[in-house]
């Protein structure tokens, strides 16, 4: 063993592939489940960089992956 190291060899390969992998589960569980927030243009931008915003006749308008959930169009 090189340095007194006791771990084996490709081990923090491992390590580091296991916490990529739990930080990027929760993104990949999001996208399906987006979360929309008002900006101060009174827009509503989406988690996943989806855009949606209200135009001069009250319709919903959408820019993005993800469709908007029900309780934007009755905003």
């Amino acid at each position: 063993m090189m340095g007194g190291q006791n771990r084996l060899p490709g081990a923090d390969h491992r390590a580091l592939l296991v916490a990529l992998l739990l930080g990027l589960l929760p993104q990949v569980a999001q996208a399906a489940n987006c979360t929309y927030r008002e900006d101060y243009l009174g827009q509503f931008r989406a988690s996943d960089g989806t855009l949606c915003r209200i135009d001069s006749l009250g319709r919903l308008k959408c820019r993005g992956e993800s469709t908007p959930p029900t309780v934007l169009g009755n905003k």
